[in-house]
C-alpha cells in the first residue's frame, strides 16, 4: 500500500489546488467574505472564508481514489484498513463536524450548538472504533463508559484547539500540516493503515491550501476548515496510536499538537483568571502576544511552526526511546514554558506575584503566632529580655532594636531594607524611647508591629528614671 501513498497524495494536492482556486473566486463573486468586526481580527480587508470547502473536498477526493485503487485491487481487509469501520467513522463524522462549521461560516452558530455536534460525532467514531482505551500507570483498561468520555474530551478538545488558533494568516493551516506529517510518521512506524490514509490525503489538502493562506491571505479556513482539521487529526492521532505502549500512546498526541494545546489551555486559564467566560473571545492568544512584541505576521506564524515542528520532532525519539520519554517532556515543558515567558502574559505574571504573596502571608502567620504568644507573656520579662524575645519570634527577616533619643535612623547598606521607627512614650506623653525595626517591605507587617509597640509602650511607663539607662541598650539590631 505505500507504494500508493504518492498518487493519493498528489491527487489530493491537485484537487486542493483547483478547488482553493474555483472556491476563492466563487465566494468572492458571491460575497461569501469575512472583514474585519472587531480589533482582536487582523486582517484589514474583506476576505472569503469558506476555504474549508476545499480542503473538505480535496480530502475527501483522496479518499475516493484510495477506496477505488485499492478496491480495484481487492485489498479490503483489516490490514489495508480502507473498509475498516474506524475509517468510515472518521469520515462520517469528520463530515458532521465540518457541515455544522461551515452553517457557522455562513450563518453564525451559537458555541454550544458547535460543542454538541462535535460530541455527538465524536461519539460516533467512538462507535466506529476509535477509543483510548488506556493510560499509563493504571494497570489496566478503561471501561467502556470511562473511555467514552475521555475520547469523547480529547477530540472535543483537539477540534476547538484548532479551532481557536485559527486567528492569523496561516498559522492553523501550516500547524495543521506540521502535525499531520508528524501524524503520518508515527503511523507508518505503528503500521497503522487507517491513519496513514488520513493524513497522507489530509496532508496533500492542507499543503495545497496554504499557499493561498499564508500571510498575505486571499482565503481563510473558516470554521468549517479549522474544526474538520482538528476533529480528523484527533481522531487520526488516537488511531495511530493504537497498539503503542501506553505511556507513548499518550505522548504522542500531546508532542504533536503542543501548540494547540497550550494556546487552548493558556486561553481557559487566562479567562478564568479574568472572570471572563471560555468561549468569549479576545486579543491575547499566542498569535496576538507574538504580534504584540514586534513580530510580523510571517514570522509569528514561522515562529509557531518552528515550535510546533521541534515538538513534534521529539516525538520520534519517544517512539524509538520509550525510556527516554520522561526526558523528553521534561525537554517539552522546557520549551514551552520559555516560550510562553518570552509571551509576557500580564495575567500568568500576577498570578505569580500572587503565589509569592501567599508564601509570605503564610510565613509571616506563623511569624505573628509567634510574636503574639511573647506579647502575652512579655510583662514576665524585663525591657531587654522582652526585645530579645520578640526580635527572636520574628526571625531573620527583621530586626528589632530599642534605642534612647535623639534617634537619627540610618539607611541600612541593602537598598531594600528600610527602617521602621515608633516613638514610645510614658503615661505622662515623656519620650522614653524608639522601638526601630528594620526589615524588607515584602515582610513588614505595620499591624503586628504596632501591636508590639503598643505592648512594650505600656511596659515602659512603667520604668522609673533610673532605669533610663536601659532603654538607651540595643538589642538584636544586626
Amino acid at each position: 500500500m505505500l507504494q500508493l501513498l504518492p498518487t493519493i497524495f498528489c491527487c489530493s494536492l491537485l484537487a486542493g489546488l483547483l478547488l482553493t482556486w474555483a472556491i476563492r473566486e466563487l465566494a468572492t463573486r458571491a460575497r461569501l467574505v469575512a472583514g474585519p468586526k472587531s480589533d482582536r481580527h487582523l486582517h484589514t480587508r474583506a476576505i472569503p472564508r469558506v476555504g474549508g470547502v476545499a480542503v473538505f473536498g480535496a480530502f475527501c477526493a483522496s479518499m475516493l481514489l484510495a477506496r477505488g485503487i485499492l478496491g480495484a485491487l481487492g485489498l479490503h481487509d483489516f490490514n489495508i484498513g480502507i473498509e475498516h469501520t474506524s475509517l468510515k467513522a472518521i469520515i462520517a463524522a469528520s463530515t458532521l463536524v465540518f457541515g455544522v462549521g461551515l452553517v457557522d461560516d455562513l450563518y453564525d452558530c451559537p458555541p454550544a450548538v458547535k460543542l454538541i455536534c462535535q460530541v455527538a460525532a465524536a461519539s460516533f467514531a467512538f462507535a466506529g472504533g476509535v477509543r483510548i482505551g488506556s493510560f499509563p500507570y493504571f494497570g489496566q483498561q478503561f471501561g467502556m463508559v470511562v473511555s467514552f468520555l475521555i475520547t469523547v474530551a480529547f477530540i472535543a478538545f483537539i477540534t476547538n484547539a484548532f479551532n481557536l488558533i485559527d486567528g492569523m494568516d496561516g498559522l492553523a493551516t501550516g500547524s495543521a500540516l506540521v502535525s499531520t506529517m508528524a501524524l503520518a510518521g508515527a503511523a507508518m512506524l505503528n503500521h497503522r493503515n487507517p491513519a496513514i490514509l488520513i493524513t497522507v490525503g489530509l496532508a496533500g489538502a492542507l499543503l495545497s491550501f496554504l499557499p493561498f493562506n499564508f500571510n498575505p491571505a486571499t482565503i481563510f479556513l473558516g470554521d468549517g476548515g479549522s474544526m474538520f482539521i482538528g476533529f480528523v487529526l484527533s481522531c487520526a492521532a488516537i488511531s495511530g496510536a493504537q497498539k503503542l505502549p501506553t505511556i507513548v500512546a499518550v505522548c504522542v498526541p500531546m508532542l504533536i499538537f503542543a501548540v494547540p494545546i497550550l494556546d487552548t489551555t493558556l486561553s481557559i486559564g487566562r479567562r478564568a483568571l479574568r472572570g471572563q467566560g471560555i468561549f468569549s473571545a479576545d486579543r491575547d492568544h499566542i498569535h496576538h502576544r507574538l504580534l504584540l512584541r514586534g513580530n510580523t505576521q510571517k514570522q509569528a506564524a514561522l515562529a509557531v511552526y518552528a515550535v510546533s515542528g521541534i515538538c513534534a520532532s521529539l516525538m520520534l525519539v519517544v517512539m524509538y526511546h520509550e525510556r527516554l520519554t520522561v526526558f523528553v517532556i521534561i525537554a517539552v515543558l522546557i520549551i514551552l514554558a520559555a516560550f510562553v515567558a518570552r509571551l509576557r502574559y500580564p495575567d500568568f505574571s500576577e498570578m505569580r506575584r500572587a503565589l509569592l504573596r501567599v508564601v509570605t502571608r503564610r510565613k509571616g502567620l506563623s511569624q505573628a503566632i509567634r510574636v503574639r504568644a511573647v506579647l502575652q507573656q512579655q510583662t514576665e520579662f524585663p525591657i531587654e529580655s522582652a526585645i530579645e524575645k520578640l526580635d527572636a519570634a520574628f526571625g531573620s527577616d527583621i530586626a528589632l532594636s530599642l534605642v534612647a533619643p535623639p534617634y537619627s535612623p540610618q539607611l541600612p547598606t541593602r537598598a531594600e531594607n528600610w527602617v521602621f521607627h515608633r516613638p514610645l512614650r510614658d503615661a505622662q506623653g515623656h519620650l522614653l524611647g524608639y522601638l526601630a525595626v528594620r526589615c524588607s517591605h515584602a515582610h513588614a507587617d505595620v499591624v503586628l508591629l504596632d501591636e508590639c509597640a503598643n505592648a512594650l509602650e505600656k511596659r515602659l511607663s512603667a520604668v522609673t528614671p533610673s532605669e533610663d539607662g536601659l532603654i538607651g541598650a540595643a538589642v538584636g539590631l544586626g
